[in-house]
């Protein structure tokens, strides 16, 4: 009879702690769900994952066409200039989009200065895109288009500022890590 109390009694204890740890799972699948929702899911080990292309470095060469007919490449986009990487149905880009409307609004020259690249099927992109044409050239293509490939765009939303050179000097997830003054 006591060997059975003593068992009782553990197997008590293993089911108390199978819930604590339950509880933390719990907890921890939370924190997750949020961070991914808010578009900080990226792995924060690596800094580099966060930002479309190193700074310095210049994109690759490319060439595309802006829904007003412009073509747009690597050499007619003078700095300093920024480019922003959006596409429609990203939660993320949605949340970004009032505080960048407000940051291009702001930058001298901004339809010379501001590129938009909006990134998903041709029917929604180009609704999306509607809403940048006052800001800045905007350019429309398929998920992994030139533009994309040029920067190494590897999630959304992707902002970055390129000096007089040509050359990138922010690369960031964030609006509010856009240089404040784009002029010459």
């Amino acid at each position: 009879m006591p060997y059975l109390i003593v068992l009782a009694a553990l197997l008590g204890l293993l089911c108390i702690l199978n819930l604590v740890f339950t509880y933390g799972v719990i907890i921890r699948l939370r924190e997750h769900s949020q961070l991914l929702a808010e578009g900080h899911g990226q792995d924060v080990s690596d800094p580099a994952g966060n930002r479309p292309r190193p700074m310095g470095d210049e994109p690759s060469e490319f060439s595309a066409m802006t829904l007003d007919g412009e073509t747009v490449s690597r050499d007619s986009l003078t700095g300093p200039a920024v480019i922003a990487f959006l596409s429609p149905g990203c939660v993320p880009c949605e949340k970004a989009t009032p505080e960048f409307l407000g940051y291009a609004t702001t930058v001298p020259e901004g339809r010379d200065r501001v590129t938009v690249v909006i990134s998903g099927s041709p029917s929604e992109a180009t609704k999306y895109a509607a809403r940048f044409t006052g800001v800045g050239r905007v350019i429309v293509e398929e998920p992994d288009g030139p533009v994309q490939s040029a920067f190494a765009v590897n999630g959304f939303p992707a902002f970055a500022g390129l000096d007089v050179d040509g050359a990138i000097t922010v690369a960031s997830r964030r609006v509010a890590d856009l240089p404040t003054a784009v002029s010459r």
